[in-house]
């Protein structure tokens, strides 16, 4: 492995950590289970993470987080994304459908998705 490699993998590794726990966990080994170690190394478990993902979401905020261009520094948007999947499927937090509680009034954002319906989608919710 060479220097850029090894700068690579670290740098995904970097990524992948903060894009599901907000902090950057280090590693060298770029792949799902080497990412699942370091992020074991640096205290976060699936517990953990699933605990970090709930509060992002409950706070209306996106999880896994995604991380500015110029933070990413070449790794591309879809490689990030794929290989967070990737180690959340390694820790079993693969994404469960979420279904909307009817009960619960209308945010702002659905309000405005409703708003924007086509007129001949007829009358919805």
């Amino acid at each position: 492995m060479t220097n850029a490699d090894q700068t690579d993998s670290r740098l995904l590794v970097a990524l992948v950590s903060w894009a599901l726990t907000g902090e950057e966990a280090p590693g060298e080994d770029a792949t799902p289970a080497g990412i699942v170690a370091a992020l074991a190394r640096s205290g976060w478990d699936a517990a953990r993470i699933t605990g970090d993902r709930d509060e992002q979401r409950a706070a209306g905020q996106a999880w896994p987080r995604l991380p500015d261009a110029n933070r990413r520094a070449g790794v591309g948007s879809a490689q990030l994304h794929t290989v967070a999947q990737a180690v959340c499927h390694e820790l079993g937090l693969d994404a469960r459908p979420r279904v909307r509680d009817w009960t619960m009034p209308l945010s702002q954002h659905d309000r405005a998705l409703l708003a924007e319906r086509p007129p001949h989608h007829g009358s919805v919710g």
